[in-house]
């Protein structure tokens, strides 16, 4: 199949493209034009370099793909650069919903957050993307981790590597030995090569209408 990367710099990201290459789907990576010297997936020959606001050019790039992978969104530390959750946790995701469209793309796969639509800015943010996505009129998966973890063998370059606390590795183990394997699961730290694998697996169908949690998603991504 052929899928539209957006977020491919990403922590998941940067898993996502070389897991769905290595099975034999063809990807196309969006860079933003302002990041894009940054990283060596400026020379894919994919690549889709220009912003999401300009839909025309990310809908001619999505053209014949099977679904748009979205796992686009920011971190307060990147708020003095001018992001917000309004911009590219809500913005991003209309934008590619609107490329799509415009392109006859068929699925939008979402990255959201565990909790999303409760309080706090951030989770407000992740609650209106769902939105979006729902009331696309597309077909869609919302993928609903908890704290991501990056794997031992993470990637050469991984962006935003995450390094769960160990002290909170060994409580979530200990409550699945415990007999709460489906609560750790749910809650627990995402290990992100699982997560990766997930999104590439629910991109190709299966799960379409579906918001997939923690243990949802580790029973896809095994």
């Amino acid at each position: 199949m052929k899928f539209f990367l957006a977020g491919a710099t990403g922590a998941v990201g940067t898993i996502v493209l070389p897991f769905a290459e290595s099975d034999g789907h063809v990807v196309v990576p969006h860079l933003r034009p302002q990041s894009a010297g940054k990283t060596p997936l400026r020379s894919h020959p994919n690549a889709c370099i220009a912003d999401l606001a300009a839909v025309d050019v990310i809908a001619d790039a999505m053209r014949g793909c099977d679904a748009a992978l979205c796992l686009v969104g920011t971190m307060r530390t990147r708020f003095a650069d001018g992001d917000s959750y309004a911009t590219s946790d809500v913005g991003a995701v209309r934008e590619v919903v609107a490329a799509a469209k415009a392109a006859g793309v068929a699925r939008v796969v979402l990255l959201s957050s565990l909790g999303a639509g409760g309080m706090g800015a951030y989770l407000q943010a992740k609650g209106e993307a769902e939105r979006v996505v729902k009331e696309s009129g597309l077909a869609w998966v919302i993928a609903r981790p908890g704290a991501f973890a990056s794997p031992v063998k993470a990637p050469e370059g991984l962006h935003g590597a995450r390094n769960f606390p160990s002290a909170g590795v060994a409580f979530f183990r200990g409550l699945a030995a415990a007999g709460l394997r489906g609560f750790a699961h749910r809650y627990g730290p995402m290990p992100l090569d699982v997560l990766a694998r997930a999104l590439v697996r629910a991109a190709q169908g299966g799960h379409d209408g579906c918001i997939l949690h923690g243990d949802e998603l580790r029973v896809i991504g095994a």
